[in-house]
């Protein structure tokens, strides 16, 4: 067995060098030099097309694989850098490392898992060289864990024990060997074997990196059949047509003759031979195995041999990323254009309106969105139930929704139906019989660092509910909230970043829950038992969760799902014997043998957990006009008051406005106030406060000889500038004057 601890160092140590050497220094360097940068730039602009899809950050690191691969390739750069007075500097052990690298050139590798003997280490091998190596990836490893890749690419250096990678990884959904071997040639149609595409992919690799904008593209399905272009090309010098009528329908144009599989020749097969005289050879061409394998059967009846296998089979998802980063119309046949008839005569060619309509709807199923099924059906020329059929297939849930939901993406529903089978086997275990609002547990999402914190409500019998803190901050300020429940304001709660599953009566849903529900195909009937979701952003009012927080739902739920099951046998589940009282069980992800496991972590809590720092904004002018007021007698009491009405403008979220006030602690009196909104966000407005509170103490025409602040939110924002505007701010725990005035102003505020 190898020593994979060991290695792991090793590979652990190899990337602490290359950051410091190749992305510390020699990318830039080499930039510089001989016009690399330039030469870059030009090659990139050529798919400015395709990058353009990509965020900054993504571009910055393909620019940056880019130049290492042309430092450390076959005959790269290093060899000259090696030489060059700017590397002499170096430390044995980094020149070490340098002449390693050069030593085993990196390479571009495209390559299938064929086993995962450790954690994040990987048994690959190349589909073109058939060569079989261990990469150490901690970046496979997580893209493992949110999907399942068929096919990757990598740039790959050696470190004396495996390989390891550099830059983006490829991770794509639904390209296979035979897709790259059509690209390749589609690119270089001089292109014969494997050996000549390892050596395209050498000398020219940024086409292959832009495959990268068509990786989450999933494979096309027809019910169980898969979708594929499947070719076959053959000498034949006579084909007896004539004979071949009682089972295919015949067709001829130009010398060539089509002939259809009277069984597999329609859609979704379109099992279908063509006959070239002049040339004398044979295509087969069908879009599933099943359809081509009849197909040549159809053909061998008659006294000829050929081999049921295709010569190649091309993905739908590859002929759409293609046509995209080469600009071009792909034309797999030839010969298909013979036998075109133009749309207005309506009999458009099933597979072009397929692709086309693919290439329409395939964006919005990947960001999990609903594609406007109808409208790429009509613009497709696609029958709008062959459309429907597409979509489920793509989607793997051939769900059979009522007629009126049949626009409604299948995954959406999919989705739905996990979060609401989850969430009514919560309620059903009724948790808060056992389990107190403080039994605090965590469960980290894989694929990203987002992490919840959860706690049970209902132990009191009233509100039956369990809310998941987002974070380490949401955790920080939930902890606080509840050791300082007496003294804050319950609608404190809405300043927490916190999702919300609650049981309540159908009245109480929304429109939007009922249609998420009608879609799962979950019943639920009985007052207290219809699962209410909501997402909580500070300062805004409640919405129903969408985009990555609905989707880290399913999760989330099963192993809350889990940890109840769990607490309910052991109520010391919670506890790790020996940690310390507040030690918080984490329910973190892990991945081994291509399968996403769990385990159970311990973390100590840390009251500064998530804490965010504030830029405080303010006017140097206005402190200064502060400060020359004359001092009064008066003792100030300030706080932030969040309003019970929420503001909902047309078109955006609703949100609830917040009033900076100020009250004389002898009189109660409000001798000044201003209202702030939460926007962009809470943390923004709780910047632009001290500003506020200056120019609050300038209309006051004098300087309050104390300033009571009961917030630590806002002592933290407003001490610093108030000393140096020569105030007296005091930290204290009461005010009842203010509250007093609060009390007034929101019986007024009362519907």
């Amino acid at each position: 067995m190898k020593p994979y601890n060991e290695i792991r160092r090793l590979c652990e140590k190899n990337s602490r060098m290359s950051a410091k050497l190749v992305d510390g220094f020699l990318i830039g360097y080499a930039a510089r030099h001989q016009g690399l940068e330039k030469k870059m730039n030009q090659q990139f602009a050529r798919y400015r097309h395709v990058t353009e899809k990509f965020d900054k950050g993504t571009v910055n690191m393909m620019k940056s694989q880019y130049i290492a691969h042309r430092i450390f390739r076959e005959g790269g750069m290093i060899g000259k850098f090696l030489n060059n007075p700017a590397l002499k500097r170096l430390v044995r052990e980094e020149r070490d490392y340098l002449e390693q690298q050069a030593a085993m050139p990196w390479r571009f590798s495209f390559s299938v898992i064929t086993g995962e003997p450790e954690d994040e280490f990987f048994l690959m091998e190349d589909i073109f060289s058939e060569l079989e190596y261990l990469v150490f990836s901690p970046g496979i490893s997580q893209l493992k864990a949110s999907r399942n890749p068929v096919l990757w690419l990598n740039l790959i250096g050696f470190n004396g024990s495996c390989w390891q990678s550099y830059g983006p990884i490829g991770a794509y959904n639904s390209f296979q060997p035979d897709d790259i071997y059509f690209f390749a040639t589609e690119l270089n149609p001089e292109i014969g074997d494997e050996g000549d595409i390892a050596s395209h992919i050498e000398t020219t690799p940024l086409p292959y990196m832009m495959l990268l904008s068509g990786a989450a593209y999933p494979f096309t399905f027809h019910k169980k059949e898969q979708m594929r272009y499947m070719m076959a090309e053959y000498d034949l010098d006579t084909l007896d047509t004539a004979a071949l009528k009682k089972s295919f329908k015949t067709e001829y144009d130009s010398g060539v003759y089509r002939l259809s599989h009277k069984e597999w020749g329609e859609p979704p097969h379109m099992a279908q031979v063509y006959y070239d005289e002049k040339l004398k050879l044979i295509l087969f061409t069908a879009m599933t195995g099943r359809g081509f394998r009849e197909l040549v059967n159809g053909i061998k009846v008659f006294g000829y041999h050929f081999s049921n296998e295709p010569f190649i089979s091309i993905n739908t998802s590859m002929v759409v990323t293609a046509q995209n980063i080469l600009q071009k119309n792909v034309v797999l046949n030839e010969y298909e254009e013979l036998f075109h008839v133009e749309p207005d005569e309506g009999k458009q060619g099933v597979v072009d309106e397929m692709n086309a309509f693919m290439a329409l709807v395939l964006p919005d199923i990947n960001a999990g969105r609903m594609p406007n099924i109808e409208a790429a059906a009509r613009k497709s020329g696609l029958a709008i139930e062959t459309a429907h059929d597409l979509v489920n297939m793509v989607t793997g849930k051939l769900l059979d929704l009522p007629a009126g939901d049949a626009g409604a993406p299948q995954k959406e529903a999919a989705l739905y139906r996990e979060i609401y089978l989850l969430a009514d086997e919560i309620r059903q275990m009724e948790p808060w019989k056992w389990m107190y609002e403080i039994d605090l547990f965590g469960v980290k999402i894989p694929g990203n660092n987002r992490v919840y914190f959860v706690s049970v409500m209902g132990a009191n019998g009233q509100f039956f509910a369990l809310s998941a803190y987002k974070g380490y901050q949401g955790l920080a300020q939930f902890v606080d909230f509840h050791e300082h429940a007496e003294t804050m304001p319950p609608e404190t709660i809405l300043t927490i970043p916190h999702l919300m599953l609650s049981f309540t009566d159908r009245e109480e849903m929304s429109r939007e829950e009922l249609d998420a529900i009608r879609l799962s195909h979950i019943k639920f009937r009985g007052k207290g038992k219809w699962p209410h979701l909501e997402e909580f952003v500070p300062g805004f009012t409640p919405i129903f969760p969408e985009g990555e927080i609905l989707a880290d739902l399913p999760l989330l739920l099963d192993q809350v799902a889990m940890v109840l099951h769990r607490t309910k046998e052991d109520p010391g589940y919670l506890f790790k014997e020996g940690d310390p009282f507040d030690a918080i069980l984490v329910r973190s992800p892990s991945v081994s043998s291509d399968r996403l496991k769990w385990e159970d972590r311990y973390e100590t809590f840390d009251p500064e957990w998530g804490a965010k720092g504030f830029h405080v904004y303010y006017s140097r002018e206005t402190m200064a006009e502060v400060s020359r007021l004359s001092e009064g007698s008066q003792v100030v009491q300030v706080d932030l008051v969040m309003l019970p009405a929420p503001v909902k403008e047309k078109g955006k979220k609703g949100y609830f406005p917040f009033m900076l006030l100020l009250v004389d602690k002898q009189n109660g009196s409000v001798p000044g106030m201003t209202l702030l909104t939460p926007q962009p966000d809470l943390h923004s407005m709780y910047e632009s406060i001290p500003q506020k509170i200056l120019e609050e103490i300038t209309k006051l025409g004098f300087r309050p000889k104390k300033i009571e602040i009961r917030s630590e939110i806002l002592f933290v924002l407003l001490e610093k500038v108030l000393k140096e505007a020569y105030c007296s701010p005091d930290h204290v725990e009461q005010l009842p004057q203010l509250d007093e005035a609060v009390e007034s102003l929101r019986s007024h505020l009362a519907p």
